[in-house]
Formats: C-alpha cells, sequence, structure tokens
C-alpha cells in the first residue's frame, strides 16, 4: 500500500509541477508584457489540487495496539521510519504548498482572466507562484530521497525534473563557471568548517549524481 501511494504521489508531484512552472511562465509574460491579451499569452492559466496524502493511519493505530509488540524489532524500526518519511512527504504538502496555492489562486474568486489583473496583482502573483514552486520542489526532493533510501519504492522524479524547478546553480557548475568568486566562497566557507569541502554542503540531487560518476 505505502509503494502505490508512493507511486501516486510522484505523478501527483509531476502534473502540479508542471502546472505550476506553466502559470509562472504566463504571469512572467503579462508581467513583461502588460496589456497582452488572453489569447496572446504564451498559455493559459489553470489551478487544480491534487491530492498528496501518505497512508500512515494503519501503522499509527498500530502503535496503539500490541501488534508492533509482535513484530521483529527491526521490523518495526524499518517501518517507523517509513511512515515517517511519507508523514513528512504529506505534511509539507499540507503545510507548505497548499497555503501558498490558495493564496497564488484567490483571485479566481473575482476573475478567471488573468489579463484583468492590475500590474502590481500580477507582480504579487509572480511572487506568490515563486515560492510556489519552491515549495513544490521541496516535496519533490522529499520524494527524491525516499526513492534513494527505499529502492524497492522504484523511481521518484528525477534530478532533470527537479532541476526545471529551480533556477539556481548547483556548486559544482558554479565553480566551473565563476572560478575566482567560487574560490572566495570556499574560502569562508573552510574558515568555518575547517577542511570540509563545499562538495560536501551541496545535497542537491544533481551533485549527488555528478558525484556517482
Amino acid at each position: 500500500m505505502p509503494i502505490t501511494n508512493y507511486h501516486q504521489n510522484v505523478e501527483s508531484f509531476l502534473s502540479t509541477a508542471a502546472l505550476f512552472q506553466n502559470n509562472l511562465q504566463v504571469f512572467q509574460y503579462l508581467q513583461k508584457h502588460p496589456g497582452t491579451p488572453r489569447e496572446g499569452l504564451p498559455g493559459v492559466v489553470a489551478w487544480y489540487v491534487n491530492s498528496m496524502d501518505p497512508v500512515v493511519a494503519a501503522w499509527t493505530a498500530a502503535g496503539h495496539t500490541d501488534v508492533l509488540a509482535l513484530m521483529p524489532r527491526e521490523e518495526v524500526r524499518r517501518n517507523t521510519e517509513l511512515y515517517l518519511q511519507l508523514q513528512i512527504i504529506g505534511d509539507t504538502y499540507t503545510n507548505r504548498v497548499l497555503p501558498v496555492l490558495s493564496r497564488c489562486s484567490s483571485y479566481v474568486s473575482r476573475t478567471n482572466d488573468p489579463t484583468t489583473l492590475s500590474p502590481s496583482e500580477i507582480n504579487e502573483e509572480v511572487s506568490c507562484i515563486s515560492e510556489l514552486v519552491r515549495m513544490q520542489q521541496l516535496c519533490g526532493i522529499y520524494l527524491w530521497q525516499l526513492s534513494e533510501e527505499q529502492p524497492d519504492f522504484g523511481p521518484g522524479p528525477s534530478e532533470t525534473q527537479l532541476r526545471m524547478l529551480n533556477s539556481d546553480q548547483s556548486l559544482s557548475e558554479l565553480s566551473k563557471e565563476y572560478p575566482k568568486a567560487f574560490k572566495m566562497t570556499q574560502h569562508r566557507l573552510e574558515q568555518i568548517l575547517g577542511n570540509s569541502s563545499p562538495s560536501t554542503l551541496d545535497k542537491s540531487p544533481a551533485d549527488q549524481e555528478e558525484r556517482k560518476h
């Protein structure tokens, strides 16, 4: 059941991530080209909510009975860690993504035409959806981490899919593109962390994948 639920969560993440990115690009276009008619926009704005609800009720209920006492201790530990990870994913979506999504889509109670929003409202939408994309990426990172730690669950969001949600460059990319500035940052980090390398600080899927090869 948790594996099926995980696959549904990954599918939900990918579909909503694509939608949020689309909406952000449309509003960024409106921001740069005010007065553009709806038919001239580079896409349509749409909002919908997918659930990302981990199946933790059964395990939580088991914790209040004698069932766990009958299970091997190692199995209890593994399952507890697994359900905790699933709970973190669900809580992140419920407590961090959905509230921002509600704010970003609140204008639809007045109009479903984004071109009727004022310039200040469009600016607010760009800021709001940018935050929404960041929160959605956080969910994706948790899904990715779970797939790394639980291979039986199958693939999570790919490195490429996660990076599409974030314009930030990894430390390895920055070191190649801006070597002089990177060395200054490296020096500051080493002053604080001693001999720790900046590469050990970047826990992004991109850098972890790069270190495998």
